[in-house]
């Protein structure tokens, strides 16, 4: 599982991405509105299985959400 990525951009998310990315099996939730991300992922051999959806309880997070490339980190129990 890699994730939560949060960068500049599209190109930095990547980069971060390469740089841990193993040999071996991988998990990416990435957000939808980084079509280059979910492409680089497909060139790699990662196939889509199921979205997600990210969620706030009352006030907005004061971020930018344009900067979240890979929001989830799956909880384990």
């Amino acid at each position: 599982m890699v994730g939560p990525v949060t960068a500049q951009d599209g190109e930095t998310a990547l980069a971060l991405v390469e740089e841990i990315v193993p040999a071996g099996p991988i998990r990416l939730d990435i957000d939808h509105r980084h079509p280059e991300l979910v492409d680089w992922a497909r060139r790699h051999g990662l196939a889509p299985a199921f979205t997600t959806t990210v969620m706030e309880y009352g006030a907005p997070v004061a971020n930018d959400p344009s900067r979240l490339h890979l929001p989830v980190a799956q909880a384990l129990g």
